[in-house]
């Protein structure tokens, strides 16, 4: 089982389903639960709402989000995940947006910081739809 499963929160809906889903499995109750939100609107880590260009999430609501249940919350910087939606699809062929960047970001920094080896997340949106600003 992996240690985390790391997702992008719009409304909510992907995180709280999935995460509740996976804790439910044998050997899931321990898996972390991380949610990725722009930290130039990290409105579930208290900050006030602000614009970014992640599309897709940080929508400065906690409409479905149960912050009870998400274990972290790992803000990430809109040209960082701009720079690894660019580096996926040039080093691995995975043409995607910027909101899956973010997700691989948060991934990475949530595994270092905490000496883990396995998440699990969602590329969730095609790079087709970013040609004028990845």
């Amino acid at each position: 089982m992996p240690d985390a499963f790391v997702a992008g929160t719009g409304t909510g809906g992907t995180i709280m389903g999935v995460g509740k889903y996976l804790k439910r499995q044998p050997q899931g109750s321990s898996m972390s639960i991380i949610a990725v939100e722009p930290a130039e609107s990290a409105v579930m880590s208290g900050e006030e709402p602000g614009l970014h260009g992640i599309q897709g999430i940080g929508d400065g609501s906690k409409f479905l989000v149960d912050l009870d249940f998400i274990d972290d919350i790992v803000p990430i910087h809109t040209e960082c995940a701009k720079k690894v939606a660019r580096h996926l699809a040039i080093r691995y062929g995975l043409f995607v947006g910027i909101s899956a960047g973010a997700n691989v970001m948060a991934a990475f920094q949530w595994l270092r910081d905490n000496n883990a080896e396995t998440a699990v997340t969602i590329l969730c949106d095609r790079g087709e739809r970013y040609f004028s600003c990845l």
